[in-house]
Formats: C-alpha cells, structure tokens, sequence
C-alpha cells in the first residue's frame, strides 16, 4: 500500500514468514458514514475481488494479480 488514511495502515507485512495482512472496511463499515443514498444502490450479497496493481506512468497501472471472485456473507 502505498497511501491509507486516518494513520490506519491497512496492509501488514509479517518480513520472517513473508505473510501479508490486508484489511479492508467495506461499505456498510459504520465509520466509513456511507450516505443513505450509497447504500441503497448496492446489491446483495456482495461480490468483490482483489485486485494487485503496478504503477506504470504518473495516472496508468496494470493489475498483475488477482483474487477469485467472492461473495459476502451479507
């Protein structure tokens, strides 16, 4: 990760086992004051995946790596 917010790192590198450690709120996260408006497009459950990208130029990346399609227990 290369930004977060709030002093939150949201990504932890565990160096001896060479772990990584992502957490990510979702939209319905209380703190995250999703407006009624937001919530009540979303589809349920919730599909997501994650996606890995390299930065390429100043506003371009390509995603290198990506996870499997999955769904919310929501």
């Amino acid at each position: 990760m290369t930004a977060f917010k709030n002093g939150k790192q949201p990504c932890l590198l565990n160096q001896a086992s060479g772990e990584v450690s992502i957490k990510w709120p979702s939209p319905l996260e209380h703190s995250l004051n999703a407006s009624k408006e937001q919530l009540t497009i979303l589809k349920y459950p919730i599909e997501f995946f994650v996606g890995i990208h390299q930065k390429t130029a100043k506003r371009t990346s390509e995603i290198i790596g990506e996870s499997k399609v999955n769904v919310s227990a929501i």
